[in-house]
């Protein structure tokens, strides 16, 4: 984020000085803020949602990647591969990319990966909860398995408790001078 600055001038806010430098000896009077206040966004602290988000995105676009290497794009619902014990067709491996993606795009900021985590993460536990629930209703066009149902409800669950973990950051400064 940009650099925010914002300085308070007010009639009160200011005091004289004397300035006896000039060329003609004459005391020359100028004008300096005495309250200054800063709002200033702050670089954060890399945060625990954001190393889920990274390593879950590492995680996914992998396995999205050799599921898609193995069965390849000539169709999106067969052939099906297995990684890690992992059912995939090309759709499910390029959805799998996608998610990855998004992980590794919520890693770039402390809120980002907090918000996304939350979202991604809910939408996983339930896939993996509908995978768990019932196998047969997704085996067709993505070829998941229970294996699959259980890394989703892992990871969804990691990830929503790693921006449950993560804390807000609220800062502020007040600059007080006096001269």
């Amino acid at each position: 984020m940009a650099w925010l600055r914002r300085r308070r001038y007010a009639d009160d806010d200011y005091a004289s000085a004397r300035d006896t430098t000039a060329a003609t000896d004459a005391p020359v009077v100028t004008r300096a803020p005495v309250m200054t206040e800063d709002a200033a966004t702050i670089a954060e602290p890399f945060g625990i949602a954001q190393l889920m988000s990274m390593l879950a995105g590492i995680f996914f676009v992998v396995v999205g990647a050799v599921a898609l290497a193995r069965t390849g794009v000539h169709s999106l619902r067969s052939p099906t591969a297995e990684v890690f014990s992992m059912g995939m067709t090309p759709l499910l491996a390029l959805i799998e990319i996608g998610v990855g993606v998004l992980f590794m795009i919520a890693a770039m900021g402390r809120m980002l990966a907090r918000d996304l985590d939350v979202f991604l993460g809910s939408l996983m536990i339930a896939a993996g909860l509908i995978v768990l629930m019932q196998p047969d209703v997704l085996d067709s066009w993505l070829g998941m398995t229970q294996t699959n149902g259980i890394a989703y409800l892992v990871a969804g669950a990691a990830s929503v408790l790693a921006a449950i973990l993560t804390p807000r950051l609220m800062v502020s400064r007040r600059h007080v001078s006096a001269m």
